[in-house]
């Protein structure tokens, strides 16, 4: 959604096409009248998000409306802290801090203030937890990230799994980093068992565990240098994926995408050798990520 020009064309088209006083659209965005009509006259919108409940009722408004509505209707029921429903919805979809960030277009610290109690989520965060907590199924196809029951167990890449892979793959820590673009301190993290590998590293890892001779090829010639913004989105729509299924086949939140394709970042979970495969075979790559993904 392009922010100054589309803002009032796009609030506009929603009060139109659902039927709604602005009154109304802002209760269920969470926000007050006024702040809509802020938004309408400055053309920006002030949380990402907001942002991101705005773009899925511009996609898809016949599936997210009724459960706006709904959560407005049902509104009053006694629930839990937000610290400990933050704490168990980020831990039922088995998303790292980081990665819930990016799906709720948000900061780490946001989360982390959350989770321990130092501030509740306000407005549209509130509203997107709310609907993620009571229709999971729902909002993990609208906002394109992977359901439990496909998300990999916490657990899944333990010291020995990550050895033999790499092991068979003829390469050290720091030659996968390099590989895939992330730091070589990240792999290090994994084999300690202090952290795990984010989606997209998981999603190589995979490939390599499963293909590992096409997968180094296919990594020899990744493009690791700047990217101008809006060359990774070209390169996804080339290749006739769209964000969802992108987000399926990899495993990579569709929140994720969404902020790498509007800003390559220079060093983060290995974007740039996705999207750089993409580029390379658009063809290809989607067969090829349905076979590493099983």
């Amino acid at each position: 959604m392009e922010e100054a020009a589309a803002v009032p064309e796009l609030l506009d088209w929603l009060l139109y096409r659902l039927g709604l006083p602005k009154r109304r659209l802002a209760q269920l965005l969470g926000v007050d009248r006024d702040t809509l009509t802020r938004w309408q006259d400055s053309g920006h919108v002030d949380f990402g998000a907001c942002r991101l409940i705005l773009q899925v009722l511009e996609a898809d408004p016949d599936s997210l409306l009724p459960l706006l509505v709904r959560r407005l209707e049902s509104r009053g029921g006694k629930r839990a802290s937000w610290a400990s429903r933050v704490r168990r919805i980020r831990a039922d979809f088995r998303l790292t801090v980081a990665e819930f960030a990016d799906l709720l277009e948000t900061s780490e610290s946001s989360v982390v203030s959350w989770e321990q109690g130092y501030s509740d989520p306000m407005s549209c965060h509130a509203v997107i937890l709310d609907l993620i907590e009571d229709y999971p199924a729902e909002m993990a196809g609208l906002l394109g990230f992977v359901p439990v029951e496909d998300a990999p167990p916490p657990d899944a890449w333990p010291r020995a799994r990550l050895e033999e892979v790499l092991d068979r793959a003829g390469l050290g820590p720091g030659d996968f980093a390099g590989l895939i673009g992330i730091e070589a301190q990240s792999v290090t993290a994994w084999m300690r068992g202090t952290a795990r590998p984010a989606a997209c590293s998981a999603f190589f890892l995979t490939a390599l565990e499963r293909f590992p001779a096409a997968t180094l090829r296919r990594l020899r010639d990744v493009d690791l240098g700047f990217w101008v913004p809006g060359r990774a989105r070209d390169a996804r729509l080339a290749a006739a994926l769209g964000k969802r299924e992108l987000s399926r086949l990899t495993g990579v939140p569709g929140a994720t995408l969404r902020g790498w394709e509007r800003e390559m970042p220079g060093r983060n979970d290995c974007p740039k050798a996705l999207y750089s495969l993409i580029e390379r075979d658009p063809g290809g790559f989607r067969a090829w990520a349905q076979r590493v993904r099983g």
